[in-house]
């Protein structure tokens, strides 16, 4: 486990309100300029940056507070902050510590301004083929899989969610490419692309199909989707042989 600190940032005109908790390999002093810094000379927008121009700008000074001199890398900056926010700090942390955006809620003006910033953005195909080539190896989930545990929560999490993508109704062209990119994967991944089932495997699907009927609802579907198209094997003669369907 990587050893650390986790800190504590305060206003000196609020000695005991802390506002940000951190951790560094570094001396806490240290990275307390670093913050400081980053207000002063760089142009980023983030909540705890924005604090410091505001502390500084009343003319108070920033502190740091040491919380933990031999703390557990990601898992004490997670204990220090919920337990902050439990005891009434207003902590400027956007997520609930540790790697990644865990906790992290964007507000609607934030999603707004992605949402502008991103539209009309047309990728080059140059652009695409980086990013494949880039996440074919650098992936997150490379080489990884979700436990069935994980997956049970997020099946859970996500029942009787409206998603975004549910709301959108694709147009007639949008469609006509979503069926030719679907029948193009199919010709070079079918699973049985190239390959004959064996007498034996046909005996057993036929064995297993005898005796099954379709109930008058899925009839009637089946009815429904398929009017109006024209037969696959209309006029056609074909008969069954050790090798398949024959078409005479």
């Amino acid at each position: 486990m990587k050893i650390c600190r986790v800190y504590g940032l305060f206003s000196t005109q609020e000695p005991k309100h802390i506002r940000y908790v951190g951790q560094t390999i570094r001396s806490v002093d240290r990275r307390m300029k670093v913050h400081v810094y980053e207000a002063k000379k760089q142009k980023k927008r983030r909540p705890v940056l924005d604090w410091i121009r505001s502390v500084e700008k009343r003319g108070f000074e920033i502190g740091v507070v040491e919380l933990n001199k031999k703390a557990k890398w990601n898992t004490s900056e997670e204990y220090y902050i919920a337990k902050l926010r439990k005891d009434g700090n207003k902590l400027l942390n956007l997520t609930d510590g540790g790697e990644g955006t865990l906790g992290w809620k964007p507000s609607q003006k934030w999603r707004k301004n992605v949402s502008k910033r991103n539209t009309g953005i047309i990728w080059s195909e140059e652009s695409k083929k980086n990013r494949r080539e880039y996440l074919k190896s650098n992936h997150p989930m490379k080489g990884k899989k979700h436990s069935l545990a994980t997956r049970r929560k997020m099946s859970i999490a996500k029942k009787g969610k409206v998603l975004p993508h549910m709301l959108l109704s694709p147009t007639e062209e949008a469609k006509k490419k979503i069926g030719k990119a679907s029948r193009e994967r199919l010709k070079n991944y079918n699973p049985l692309r190239g390959r004959k089932l064996s007498v034996k495997t046909r005996k057993k699907i036929s064995e297993s199909l005898t005796g099954k009927k379709h109930s008058e609802e899925t009839r009637r579907k089946m009815s429904a989707s398929r009017k109006g198209r024209p037969s696959w094997n209309k006029g056609l003669k074909y008969s069954y042989g050790d090798n398949g369907v024959v078409i005479q």
